[in-house]
């Protein structure tokens, strides 16, 4: 660690001696929200460090806040004169920025090709850290015009949700605001047809093959909404996994199925996902529902979705 404090030590030492329009043109993060406010419109690369997470648990505040200056440095050395930043910004968290003012007259097409140039250069350099040869990767989010900070930050959380390394995040802030308006309506839909009762099972006859004869019926979730259309679960489930309401979901059509039982011989399959089984709530509910109906649970089936993650295999 003391080889590793000299090491950057004497970089910025250098640096500072040897260029200091370099260092004069790093800012913190205070004088980047105060020039974007003075801006009607922008462009903004948003940058993190890939592998910044675990940078930061190895080294010290103090070393890596030396680190991510370095690395600052580094990225305006990297990037085109054609791009015309003449600044970097520091962020939090192994995050920088480069900002400019945006018309419409420029051609935004030139400057995105420069970014990924950018991009696979930094990838492709090395910073030494000590004795060690860290290769640092960059995610890169590109936003213009108003709100372009804020529609990076969602196209980086968006790269890092879906292991990629770069996005054009226009508009992401919108989409975000209309895919949230949707699933309020969907939440008020789903607690609206559980306080109604039109949480329903349908039952439907699978037939076997060969003697073309009723083996059992599957039992399927649907919802009823104010309109009185019936709709599969396509339109709510997903959704349902997101709130309290899909376990309530899951407990009426165990009712449902459970009570079922007595109005056919034959056998009621229920789909299952890990996430039913892994929620203690409905796992009391099943076995209180075995117990209730002990003379006919045996004709209850449970198929387990292959689609689903299973995070507790000991549960399951």
């Amino acid at each position: 660690m003391k080889q590793l404090k000299q090491q950057i030590y004497s970089i910025k030492k250098n640096t500072q001696t040897s260029s200091y329009h370099i260092v004069n043109t790093i800012h913190p993060q205070e004088k980047f929200h105060n020039f974007l406010n003075s801006l009607k419109s922008s462009i903004v690369v948003l940058i993190k460090i890939e592998e910044f997470k675990y940078l930061n648990n190895f080294l010290t505040l103090k070393i890596s806040k030396k680190l991510q200056n370095i690395f600052a440095k580094e990225l305006l050395k990297h990037i085109p004169d054609k791009c015309n930043f003449s600044k970097i910004y520091l962020l939090e968290n192994g995050e920088f920025v480069f900002a400019k003012e945006y018309n419409s007259n420029q051609k935004i097409e030139n400057l995105y090709s420069q970014v990924q140039i950018f991009q696979k250069k930094v990838n492709d350099a090395k910073i030494k850290i000590g004795a060690v040869d860290y290769t640092l990767s960059i995610l890169v989010s590109l936003s213009y015009g108003k709100n372009s900070f804020e529609n990076a930050k969602v196209g980086m959380s968006k790269l890092l949700e879906n292991k990629q390394d770069f996005i054009i995040a226009n508009e992401l802030v919108e989409q975000e605001q209309q895919q949230a308006h949707e699933k309020l309506k969907t939440f008020k839909m789903i607690q609206e047809a559980i306080d109604s009762y039109n949480i329903v099972s349908y039952f439907q006859p699978i037939v076997n093959n060969k003697t073309k004869e009723i083996e059992k019926y599957e039992s399927l979730v649907r919802l009823i909404d104010k309109e009185q259309n019936i709709l599969s679960p396509y339109f709510f489930l997903d959704t349902a996994k997101e709130s309290k309401y899909y376990q309530k979901i899951t407990s009426i059509v165990l009712e449902n199925s459970f009570q079922a039982l007595y109005d056919t011989k034959m056998n009621i399959s229920i789909n299952l996902s890990s996430l039913d089984i892994e929620q203690k709530k409905t796992r009391k509910d099943f076995f209180y529902l075995l117990e209730k109906h002990k003379e006919e649970a045996h004709r209850i089936v449970i198929e387990l979705l292959e689609d689903e993650k299973i995070k507790d295999k000991n549960v399951i």
